[in-house]
């Protein structure tokens, strides 16, 4: 089965030396599919990009909509092929002096050595 976690957050984006505003956002967390149920399940392709889709978008549109939330956001392993992944459903990676400065203001110590990818809220096209 896929699991995930949601929860609220805040990005911080640079407006002058020294001075940085922060937004709200959504961090979606421990995005993932358990290894035993894809060796069981070997015919269902797809079943992360699937959740992500039916499950996942609707569930942040709603909650953004509660709690003003402007920005969806993951803490990616350093893999390209995650990365990939990450990027095909949407999110977009910083540049390493953006994500320097993210780090130094919100990083939680367990995403350590994690990369930081976001994507837009109201962008997201949640399917009908």
């Amino acid at each position: 089965m896929p699991v995930i976690s949601l929860r609220t957050c805040l990005v911080p984006f640079a407006v002058d030396e020294g001075t940085f505003i922060t937004f709200p956002a959504i961090e979606l967390s421990n995005f993932a599919v358990n290894e035993k149920y894809r060796l069981k399940q070997r015919k269902v392709r797809k079943i992360g990009a699937y959740t992500f889709l039916a499950f996942v978008l609707p569930i942040v549109k709603h909650a953004a909509g509660i709690v003003g939330a402007k920005w969806l956001c993951i803490y990616s392993l350093p893999e390209a092929k995650l990365m990939k992944y990450y990027e095909s459903l949407g999110f977009r990676s910083l540049t390493p002096g953006e994500e320097a400065f993210v780090y130094s203001h919100v990083k939680p110590e367990y995403d350590s050595g994690c990369i930081f990818m976001y994507q837009c809220i109201e962008k997201l096209s949640v399917p009908t």
